[in-house]
């Protein structure tokens, strides 16, 4: 298991993704560097939705309520408590003014986030962007050791 240090940033990592290959990590590094703290419930919904759809691009065209129903049914909780938790966690990481640098990071286009987006979009973004980066295809399927 890799120990994280609080002073790597996440372009230092990004570099190490590439032979890293490992999802898992990688969506965890990231969800630290946009500072999504992981005692809150949020951190662990974001983190299987990204995962979930990297994992399975046909999920992609889920609607918000349709992904948070899969991931309740995971965790045994309500899909209303996985939206709460969520959108908690999303706008405390889009008030700490880290999601912009994660957007400049990642070529998130400027353009589309003149305004907050929805949790929703940036966990879809953020799982087609790791899926190019990772280059997982459709008939790819992640490692999830």
């Amino acid at each position: 298991m890799k120990k994280y240090n609080k002073y790597i940033t996440f372009s230092q990592t990004l570099i190490s993704w590439v032979s890293d290959n490992d999802p898992q990590y990688i969506v965890t590094d990231l969800l630290r560097c946009i500072k999504i703290p992981a005692k809150l419930n949020g951190y662990y919904y974001i983190r299987h939705c990204i995962l979930m759809l990297m994992e399975k691009p046909a999920t992609q065209n889920y609607t918000a309520g349709k992904l948070y129903r899969e991931a309740s049914d995971s965790f045994d909780v309500s899909a209303e408590c996985v939206e709460h938790c969520i959108r908690r966690s999303f706008e405390k990481s889009w008030d700490s003014g880290k999601l912009n640098d994660i957007c400049d990071m990642l070529s998130i286009s400027r353009p589309m986030y003149t305004e907050k987006p929805s949790a929703y979009e940036f966990i879809a973004d953020i799982s087609n962007i790791l899926r190019v980066y990772l280059n997982i295809g459709a008939g790819n399927r992640l490692n999830n050791n």
